[in-house]
């Protein structure tokens, strides 16, 4: 049985198996969900082999879950005003969709200790059945997250949960799979380096501009300067794995692609979104960059960091736009770029306001009507 190695090029410049996209095995997830009928959020994750079919198997270690409100890190306080237990599942009777009380569950929280970046790690447990994937194979585990009761009387716990609010995901760091013979830990898609959670900075996901305003009146108020309207430029990540975009640049000139250089520590989660400040005012704080946009068009590039050679990750050429107009990918995330209905810094991009049309009473049927 063939036992993997740490990451290395063979002496002929060959590459091992997985190294073409960086990684022993996948996994693919989508956002959380919520589920009306229960209610609560449910995220599918799907673990995949890409080993050969001599290769050892691979076992689920850590799951760790991001916690985001209004795009930034729920603390454990807010955690617990909209949660009241966390499990994970593995779809026990593979048919694509959660079983409550079928699937197996593998790892459970309720005290809900999320460490300061709002994540939670579960150590998973179980049978072999149910935590490990053979080469090639695949397996799927549920993200379950159980929300307060709407009767427990507390401000945010009493609310519906709005997708737009509270938001859950998995993100893949080096504890995610360990061997399954020798409990080695391995590596996912991005991720090389085993001694922390960051994806190997030569091999990385894409993140792309997803949204700019170039007139801002009244859209979005500057964070550092109160009653100031700056115009602003947002990033997104499409991929499950938070990023450090220290080093990276944005520039509206192409004769200076080093215009405006991001600082170091500035991260993006995972499927998540950064609102970059551009008022040529970088000495305000992090967010704010070194260059305006012009309301009339331009052109604006992001670059890669040097060390990766500064290469052009994207670029965006939009033309005159009138005050607090957007333009952006639509949809979200996409090659196409439209003049956006209603502009959305820090959000999935829309083309008109989300309005509820209609109101539906539906009963709700629960074994357990506590708050905990």
């Amino acid at each position: 049985m063939a036992i993997w190695m740490p990451w290395r090029r063979r002496d002929g410049g060959q590459v091992s198996w997985f190294e073409n996209l960086g990684g022993q095995y996948r996994v693919a997830s989508s956002e959380g969900e919520v589920n009306n009928s229960a209610p609560q959020f449910v995220q599918p994750v799907v673990f995949t082999h890409r080993g050969r079919l001599d290769d050892s198997p691979l076992r689920a270690n850590i799951l760790t879950i991001q916690f985001l409100l209004n795009t930034q890190p729920m603390t454990p306080a807010q955690a617990k005003l909209y949660f009241k237990r966390i499990r994970i599942a593995q779809d026990s009777y593979p048919n694509g969709i959660f079983d409550d009380g079928r699937d197996i569950v593998i790892a459970e929280s309720s005290d809900l200790r999320l460490d300061g970046i709002g994540r939670l790690r579960l150590q998973v447990s179980g049978s072999d059945s149910a935590l490990v994937t053979t080469p090639g194979a695949t397996k799927r585990y549920y993200i379950v997250a159980e929300r307060l009761a709407r009767n427990c009387g507390v401000a945010l716990g009493a609310t519906a949960i709005d997708a737009t609010q509270a938001r859950i995901f998995h993100v893949v760091t080096a504890q995610t799979a360990v061997n399954a013979e020798t409990g080695t830990a391995l590596r996912a898609e991005y991720v090389r380096d085993l001694d922390g959670d960051d994806a190997d900075p030569y091999f990385r996901p894409a993140v792309i501009i997803n949204e700019l305003m170039a007139d801002n009146n009244g859209t979005l108020e500057d964070p550092d300067e109160p009653l100031e309207y700056p115009d602003w430029i947002e990033l997104y990540n499409p991929s499950s794995i938070e990023l450090d975009l220290g080093g990276m640049y944005l520039s509206d000139d192409p004769d200076q692609p080093r215009l405006s250089r991001i600082p170091d520590g500035v991260r993006i989660p995972g499927k998540g979104y950064l609102v970059l400040i551009a008022d040529g005012e970088p000495e305000q704080g992090p967010l704010h960059l070194n260059l305006k946009l012009s309301k009339g068009g331009d052109t604006v590039s992001f670059y890669d960091a040097p060390l990766r050679g500064s290469r052009l990750l994207d670029q965006v050429v939009y033309e005159g736009m009138g005050p607090d107009i957007s333009v952006g990918r639509y949809p979200n995330g996409s090659t196409q770029w439209q003049t956006l209905g209603v502009p959305t810094p820090g959000a999935y991009n829309l083309m008109e306001p989300l309005v509820i049309r209609n109101t539906f009473f539906m009963p709700l049927i629960a074994s357990d009507t506590s708050c905990r």
